[in-house]
């Protein structure tokens, strides 16, 4: 996505990476991998103040690195290199999750009740007060990470790895949608929203190892409602690039459940449902225009699903991504799909050497919607 991005401008292209090294593959006309991050952020400001930089585009797709990257921010400003990218204020509410939800309730955004225990006793105080089940959540980074559910207060097993300070909210069941947005001079850009899933006591399950369809096989007044409170929470923790925003509508309420300041997972599945790349967005933004408020249309359906076994066999609408996680699933696969046809024979074919098959029903009820 990104080389297509840049390749339909004439850009000379420096990057400079902090996390796991990508294959540029001819991307870039210079690069630099820096693990520490002093030294990555020192790099920056050299390439910033010695390569003649016309701008600069944050892509971080982690909490810490967008962080790091809002004072990169401020180096190009002092310098007057135009920064694309999350500012210090709007990356800092967000890495820290107690504190983005406390600025959503100051903008009478509707997050649900929640506790801040600051060490273990507190904890176990606080969860006798709480109904169950309960969900436990870190307060910084990824929150899922050592996300924890309490469906009985007498069996309080994992505890024991939780990093405080955390919050501690209820658990309801209901149907859980993201959407991205992109936020540039007080102008915003809305991919159409991701539907991922029930949820319920009976059939929980961690957000990885759940299908995804866009667009969401619902009715258009409920998609209009997430668009706009997705760019009502842009605005209140003000965005000035990319933020994806989970929510779940319960009782025909929706909830923010969590914000995120930066690109997500679901750039791969917007991308092919609408075939609008996300860089290409945010490059735009870098060379001036993006001047207007703007929904963009699904062309296509894509779906989603979790991977149990590498593939051999690939095929052009079907993109496949590893990952490295303690879940039993070693990647997903984002299809993009025609609107109102069949499940592809070689895409069945596909699920099935992927170790996928159990999703196959789901999907095809999904799409019958």
């Amino acid at each position: 996505m990104i080389k297509k991005a840049f390749d339909s401008h004439n850009v000379e292209v420096v990057l400079v990476q902090n996390s796991e090294p990508i294959d540029t593959k001819g991307l870039v006309d210079k690069e630099f991998f820096v693990s520490e991050k002093e030294k990555y952020f020192n790099k920056l400001k050299e390439v910033i103040i010695e390569d003649d930089i016309d701008f600069c585009i944050s892509t971080s797709g982690y909490d810490e690195l967008t962080v790091l990257d809002s004072f990169v921010g401020e180096i190009c400003r002092i310098h007057n290199v135009n920064f694309i990218g999350q500012s210090y204020e709007c990356s800092n509410i967000c890495w820290d999750k107690w504190q983005t939800k406390e600025m959503l309730k100051l903008n009478e955004v509707s997050v649900l009740d929640n506790l801040l225990c600051e060490n273990h006793s507190v904890l176990l105080k606080s969860i006798e007060s709480f109904n169950t089940p309960i969900v436990i959540k870190n307060i910084k980074g990824i929150s899922g990470k050592h996300q924890k559910v309490i469906f009985d207060k007498k069996k309080l097993e994992g505890l024991s790895d939780l990093v405080y300070p955390v919050i501690l909210e209820p658990f309801i069941e209901g149907t859980e949608y993201s959407i991205d947005i992109f936020s540039h001079n007080n102008k915003h850009i809305v991919y159409p929203p991701i539907y991922k899933g029930e949820v319920t006591t009976d059939n929980f399950s961690h957000p990885m190892l759940k299908l995804r369809v866009t667009p969401p096989p619902n009715k258009n007044e409920l998609l209009n409602k997430l668009i706009e409170k997705g760019i009502r929470v842009s605005k209140a923790i003000k965005s000035t690039g990319w933020v994806n925003i989970d929510m779940i509508v319960s009782n025909n309420k929706i909830y923010v459940l969590e914000v995120n300041a930066r690109f997500s997972g679901t750039t791969r599945i917007t991308y092919m449902a609408t075939e609008i790349n996300p860089y290409k967005i945010t490059l735009e933004a870098a060379i001036g225009k993006i001047d207007k408020d703007r929904v963009i249309e699904s062309k296509n359906v894509a779906i989603e699903f979790p991977i149990y076994k590498k593939i051999k066999k690939h095929l052009p609408f079907v993109n496949i991504y590893y990952t490295s996680t303690h879940l039993p699933a070693i990647g997903r696969a984002t299809v993009k799909l025609v609107k109102d046809k069949p499940l592809p024979e070689e895409l069945i074919e596909l699920m099935v050497k992927a170790g996928s098959e159990k999703y196959i029903k789901d999907i095809e009820n999904l799409l019958s919607l």
